[in-house]
């Protein structure tokens, strides 16, 4: 399913777009078929936790706001927040993009099941 909502770094505090990524990677996450469960304080270590039905396995993942930029060589660049707590975390770009971190490597949703995390 395409969404039209998009995370505008310009027009929102930095709390409300880290918000609307949290709920972007939420949706993204139950249209994939997997439990999702959020944190109710801003200061745990994970956002949210994902419980995969299959594997009967729970992730806990941070959720980044993240912008991407491919130069002319085709060359892909993430920037984003560093994450230094050695949780995997999930990143949501400003155009709907959902990204996951698997180590230093960085995957794109447009893979049909969630990126195994370490």
């Amino acid at each position: 399913m395409g969404h039209e909502i998009r995370v505008s770094n310009n027009q929102n505090s930095k709390s409300t777009n880290g918000a609307m990524s949290e709920l972007m990677a939420c949706t993204w996450l139950l249209e994939q078929g997997y439990e999702v469960f959020r944190n109710v304080s801003p200061h745990g270590d994970n956002d949210v936790v994902v419980y995969d039905k299959e594997t009967k396995e729970y992730t806990g993942y941070d959720v980044k706001t993240a912008n991407y930029y491919v130069n002319k060589h085709g060359v892909v660049t993430v920037q984003h927040a560093k994450n230094n707590t050695g949780i995997p975390y999930i990143l949501v770009c400003p155009d709907g993009k959902i990204m996951f971190s698997e180590g230093d490597k960085i995957t794109l949703s447009d893979e049909p099941k969630l990126v195994k995390v370490g």
